[in-house]
């Protein structure tokens, strides 16, 4: 780090220090913060030779005594050498001269031509991180007889050397062209460079003061934020600079300005060459303004260093430990071309917030576009929280700057932070952004380094003067003042609440004040209190409209029915249209959708309008799908309703679809739908239903026999357009029932309904007439008796009725006989019994006990033949009506079945056989 002073203004007796007892040594020229490696050995191979010359102005020996004998001479170094102390021969040339400016030239041959050898011998550079001096004693002492000092100086060493280079505290400013020196690896220079770092040299006399207290320095804030109400300690550095022990030493503090304050403390006693530290008792200003800090000590041998000042400045809520009221453009400190943070130490009394941090910008030229921002951090380095960054300029150096943080950041009371300012890199281009301002005494060691990422600060042990390092808290002072509301031209009351002391930008200095805007108005109320905390809050009056409002009963009618329309929020209306136009409330009926506007007034001339729209509405749109609708008895008609939003139908369904079943048997009607649009408005349509009905005609008998035919006619429908239950399409159908039944005929009427009519025909059973013979077989002449049972009424062949029938065989042939039995339902059955009748001569003779009964006749498959005589038959033979011979039977038994389930039904002759003969015939129907 190098820091490079554009302003000095220095008293060398302020910068008297003291290296050992009793010699008393002089900083000649003083330090002006410039450094150099360059101006005087260094310590590397490359100043294994080194020459310099230099002038020291009278105007940088005023405090020392003319004909005062210099015993010793030596460096302030910055710093030493890294690792290894490196020694060479030495020879110290001084000159008394008048010279203001240096003219010894820059040949060494020349220089040293006229000058006073005062030593030769060794000197030793030292290893020191630190500020610290290399002096020695001179060979022969020289005496100073007033005016200027020319001092030269010839360095060559053979090592070991260091890598690092010793760093020697420089004046740059005060004289131009003041030095020249020359260094070289392999020979001493004979021609040296000019420059203007001249070295800090040091003088060293005998000390000759038995009583030489010396002030130093004092060490307290520069700014003092009165709102943390805390007590400081002020103290003062002083050193005995006598040659023997000084005791009793009374020092004194006075404070005058804004602040009053006065103390004394005691040194009982202080060695020869000791620094000590007082610390005078607490002192805590109450009152905003400038404060005098003045130390003093007692009268000696030497008054010219027996006292000092600072400058303090009480405010609300600033601090600094840099004085204040104070030039901080005396000197530039930067990183060069590196980077860093520089940093104050500072110890946070009581729980505070901190907003931002103010630094010092120097005037270093190559600052200007760099960037910088401030930092807040622990005892231990770690950053905290760090504010804007902002970019260097011509606008900004000179002055102290604001850098503010975010947010604002809360530090705990009694706890230890660094409050500091960052600088980038810039490796094209050195810069030194930091201002400081000067002083012979400054606490350096408050001051430390890091790098811009924080870590564990190191102490700043060279004294670049004060850093303009400064903190601005939250005042402690609280301000509020509520924003109301209020109504165009209604007053208002805005009141704020503090300590007191009350501005208004309005002008009353009340806490409270009554204002009536029309239009929202921002009022600024300031308070502040005796330390000068300043609180300021912005209040805004909101302004609201007039709150009229325009209101309907209703946001939509149908066309005739009326509203009511409402004005409310202001004393005096006027509306645009209704009946009453300046009332509050009216009832119009409007034809058509209308919109009501009102514009409201109060007695301030504050006006506004409100507006309402009433829709009318005149509903014409429902539809029904069908006008008239003819049906059939039967069916159901649909009839669909639309354009409505809700329906009622005169059925009570309350559906967009109504759809009717069979609801009047009895005929015709007319429905009506109701349809209702959203807002309520009704219309109607009606349907009417016509309905029809068709039945056709059925006949014919109702009841026969079982066997027997009939025919169903249907009449009255259209042709082609019948359809019986057994599929017949024809208007008229025959049938051969077996067993009662129901049958129906669909058909289509000429109106187009479909009709449908049954009638129930009733099968009776055919009775079953059995006929027998008291013989089948008889001579001529023979009587024989045919009896028939199973009806109610019998008719023989003859016709004979009755169920007997007696006759007298008068012929030889076979005779036939048929009876026909009625039943009450007049059904019918006839049997046939065949008769043979012969002469009873030859075998028909023989086989005339033969004779055979064959039932039942009809037979429905199973046929018995009874013979009374089997032995004398040979075969049982049953022949179709073809001829054909479909059974032989030639087991005969007096009982014999003839089985003709499988055959078909008809006719069929059962012939009794002897020895192929044909004894007997009879016929049976099979059915």
């Amino acid at each position: 780090m190098k820091k490079i002073l554009l302003q000095i203004v220095f008293i060398l007796s302020a910068a008297t220090v003291a290296i050992a007892q009793p010699t008393f040594y002089y900083e000649a020229p003083p330090s002006d913060g410039g450094t150099s490696g360059n101006r005087s050995p260094n310590g590397t191979s490359l100043h294994a030779f080194m020459r310099g010359s230099s002038l020291i102005m009278a105007s940088e020996l005023t405090n020392v005594a003319v004909n005062t004998t210099l015993t010793s001479f030596g460096f302030t170094l910055n710093s030493g050498n890294a690792s290894t102390a490196v020694t060479g021969n030495f020879t110290v040339y001084l000159q008394n001269t008048t010279d203001a400016t240096y003219l010894k030239g820059t040949t060494w041959s020349t220089i040293i031509t006229g000058m006073t050898t005062a030593y030769a011998s060794t000197m030793t550079l030292p290893v020191s991180a630190g500020t610290t001096s290399v002096t020695v004693t001179l060979s022969t002492p020289f005496v100073y007889t007033g005016g200027g000092i020319y001092v030269a100086y010839d360095w060559a060493s053979t090592g070991p050397f260091d890598a690092t280079a010793c760093i020697y505290r420089c004046n740059y400013l005060g004289l131009t062209g003041g030095c020249v020196s020359g260094a070289s690896a392999t020979t001493p220079p004979a021609t040296l460079g000019t420059s203007n770092f001249r070295p800090c040299f040091l003088l060293g006399t005998a000390n000759t003061f038995t009583n030489e207290i010396q002030y130093i320095g004092m060490e307290a804030p520069g700014r003092v934020s009165g709102m943390f109400n805390t007590p400081h300690n002020i103290r003062a550095i002083i050193k005995n600079a006598s040659n023997q022990t000084q005791t009793n030493i009374v020092v004194g503090l006075n404070v005058t300005g804004a602040n009053v304050f006065a103390n004394t403390q005691t040194v009982s006693s202080l060695a020869s060459g000791a620094v000590t530290t007082v610390t005078f008792a607490a002192f805590n200003p109450n009152l905003p303004g400038l404060n005098t800090l003045s130390v003093s000590l007692p009268p000696d041998q030497n008054n010219a260093n027996n006292s000092g000042t600072y400058s303090q400045s009480v405010t609300c809520n600033e601090w600094a430990m840099n004085p204040a009221n104070v030039s901080y453009t005396m000197g530039s400190v930067g990183f060069n071309t590196g980077s860093g943070i520089i940093a104050v130490s500072y110890s946070n009394p009581v729980t505070s917030t901190l907003t931002s941090l103010r630094g010092a910008v120097s005037t270093n030229t190559p600052a200007y576009g760099n960037a910088s921002w401030g930092v807040l951090m622990s005892s231990a380095g770690v950053i905290i929280a760090t504010t804007n960054t902002m970019t260097l300029s011509a606008s900004t150096a000179g002055s102290f700057v604001t850098f503010n943080f975010a947010n604002p950041q809360s530090l705990t009371a009694g706890t230890n932070y660094y409050l500091g300012f960052a600088q980038p890199a810039n490796t094209s281009l050195g810069y030194f952004p930091m201002g400081t301002y000067t002083s012979a005494y400054v606490p350096f060691t408050s001051y430390v380094t890091t790098s811009t990422v924080g870590g564990t600060p190191a102490p700043l042990t060279s004294n670049l003067g004060y850093f303009g390092i400064e903190a601005v808290f939250v005042p402690n002072l609280s301000l509020t003042a509520t924003s109301p509301t209020v109504v165009c031209g209604a007053p208002a009351t805005l009141t704020a609440s503090s300590v007191g002391n009350y501005s208004w930008t309005s002008g009353p200095v009340n806490s409270s004040i009554v204002v009536s805007p029309t239009v929202n108005t921002t009022y600024t109320v300031s308070s502040s209190s005796t330390l000068g905390c300043l609180a300021t809050v912005i209040v805004t009056v909101n302004v609201s409209p007039l709150p009229v409002s325009a209101s309907s009963s209703t946001s939509s009618i149908c066309n005739g029915l009326s509203v009511v329309i409402t004005a409310t929020g202001a004393p005096n209306y006027s509306w645009n249209a209704g009946p009453n136009p300046t009332s509050a409330t009216f009832t119009d009926s409007p034809t058509s959708t209308t919109n009501y506007i009102v514009v409201g007034t109060n007695s301030a001339g504050c006006s506004s309008s409100s507006s309402v729209i009433v829709v009318v509405n005149t509903f014409s749109n429902l539809s029904v799908s069908t006008q008239s609708i003819t049906t059939c008895l039967g069916n159901s008609v649909s009839i669909i309703a639309a354009g409505a939003s809700s329906y009622t139908w005169d059925t009570g369904s309350n559906t967009s679809t109504n759809t009717v079943f069979n609801t009047i048997p009895s005929g015709s009607g007319v429905y009506t739908v109701t349809g209702a649009d959203p807002l309520g408005c009704l219309d109607m349509r009606t349907v009417t239903v016509t309905v029809n009905s068709f039945t056709p005609g059925i006949s014919s008998a109702t009841a026969i026999c079982v066997g027997n035919q009939i025919t169903l006619n249907a009449t009255g429908a259209a042709p082609n357009s019948y359809t019986w239950s057994n599929g017949s399409p024809f208007s008229g159908i025959t049938i051969t029932p077996n067993a009662t039944a129901v049958y129906s005929v669909i058909a289509i009427g000429i109106n187009g309904c479909v009709g449908y009519a049954n009638t129930t025909v009733s099968v009776n059973p055919n009775p079953s007439v059995t006929a027998t013979a008291s013989r089948l077989s008889m001579c001529k002449g023979e009587t024989n008796t045919l009896t028939a049972t199973g009806a109610s009424n019998y008719t023989w062949t003859g016709p004979v009725t009755g169920p007997t029938l007696v006759f007298t065989a008068t012929v030889n042939l076979n005779l036939t006989y048929t009876v026909i039995g009625v039943d009450a339902n007049g059904c019918s059955d006839t049997k046939t019994l065949n008769i043979v009748v012969t002469a009873c001569t030859g075998i028909d003779s023989q086989l005339s006990n033969a004779t055979i009964q064959v039932f039942p006749n009809p037979s429905n498959g199973i046929v018995h033949v009874q013979t009374e005589n089997s032995n004398n038959l040979s075969a049982i033979k049953v022949v179709n009506s073809l001829g054909q011979t479909i059974k032989l039977i030639t087991t005969i038994e007096t009982n014999n079945t003839v089985d003709l389930s499988n055959c078909a039904n008809g006719l069929y002759f059962i012939y009794l056989m002897k020895d192929d003969k044909t004894v007997q015939l009879t016929k049976i129907v099979k059915q």
